[in-house]
């Protein structure tokens, strides 16, 4: 476990440093995304929730296409819709970052260089989402009041 459970920092900072947009990370206890927990029995190891401030999720995974296998939302939100899950709504993620999140895992087989490949494909999606916004991101965009300027500390 404590292997998946370095992988897992190693894809969230990646992640954070190179977004063009403002990160969150849900799978924390801590506020602080930069702040590193130590392996704990309080969450999984090796999956990552982490949303993109102002990026629909949907959208992200249509960009990425089969080049990646990730999940939108909260392991148990199910919609189609451009809608927040219980889960993120309990945990008080502001909703320009609910409809951002993705949840990302590493496992046995997983290596740093698979960690770092999926890095690039989430990033470029995030760019190309930016530069290209689907319909259903623009709509989200709009639904809720977002920002589409794509810039950290101004999505």
């Amino acid at each position: 476990m404590k292997r998946m459970h370095e992988l897992k920092l190693y894809l969230k900072h990646l992640l954070l440093d190179r977004s063009p947009v403002n990160v969150r990370v849900n799978s924390s206890m801590n506020p602080d995304p930069a702040v590193d927990e130590e392996d704990t029995d309080k969450y999984l190891s090796n999956t990552l929730s982490i949303a993109f401030e102002g990026m629909l999720s949907s959208s992200l995974l249509s960009m990425m296409g089969s080049k990646l296998c990730t999940s939108a939302g909260a392991a148990c939100h199910s919609s189609d819709a451009i809608t927040v899950s219980e889960v993120l709504r309990a945990i008080h993620c502001p909703l320009s970052y609910a409809i951002g999140t993705l949840r990302l895992s590493v496992g046995r087989y997983t290596t740093k260089e698979d960690v770092e490949s999926a890095a690039d494909v989430i990033i470029a999606a995030v760019y190309k989402l930016l530069e290209q916004p689907s319909v259903n991101q623009k709509l989200a965009w709009e639904l809720y009041n977002i920002d589409s300027g794509g810039s950290k500390g101004g999505v």
